[in-house]
């Protein structure tokens, strides 16, 4: 709801979900996917959950560990990205951060996991200077479920031309509360 919120429900988007986890429950890309008409690429390590992504979606998945994967040869294959999720547990997620091609390849809105009630703060402040020096603005800091702090959303600036995205703005709020405020 987040990436649709800020890209004014795009259609026919493309997407790069790292750690997608289920295929639909709990995915950051199904709804994009199913009601959106977006494509991409979701990266699972478990391979029974690859395998179901397999058989109940329509994008590419690629089983395996999203600390070796070719993010240049993804990159190349999508070509321009709109979202990318980033939503693996722990410290390796830093790891995958610092793979990606991000100085050659702008996306326009990200949602990174930093999962910072369960491994501290490394995470979440070294990402945050990555995404700062790729010039990416953080819409929502410390977004939590269920009061657990677990997330950062970013734009990239070029999102922000000409859209006001204030009304989105937060700091450490669950992510629900974000997203439908009254």
């Amino acid at each position: 709801v987040f990436v649709l919120s800020v890209l004014n429900g795009k259609k026919n988007g493309k997407f790069l979900d790292i750690g997608s986890c289920w295929p639909k429950m709990i995915n950051n890309t199904y709804l994009l996917e199913s009601k959106f008409n977006w494509s991409g690429v979701l990266i699972e390590l478990d391979e029974n959950l690859a395998n179901e992504c397999k058989m109940g979606r329509k994008s590419k998945v690629i089983c395996g560990d999203a600390t070796q994967v070719d993010y240049n040869q993804i990159f190349d294959e999508l070509g321009e990205i709109d979202y990318m999720s980033l939503d693996i547990d722990g410290t390796p997620t830093l790891d995958v951060l610092k793979k990606l091609p991000l100085k050659k390849h702008k996306i326009k809105v990200i949602t990174f996991e930093h999962d910072t009630y369960r491994v501290g703060g490394f995470v979440r402040s070294e990402s945050r200077k990555i995404f700062d020096d790729l010039g990416y603005v953080r819409i929502c800091s410390d977004v939590a479920n269920e009061n657990n702090i677990y997330e950062d959303w970013y734009v990239h600036p070029t999102v922000l031309e000409n859209r006001n995205l204030d009304v989105l703005k937060n700091n450490n709020r669950n992510w629900n509360d974000i997203l439908f405020q009254d």
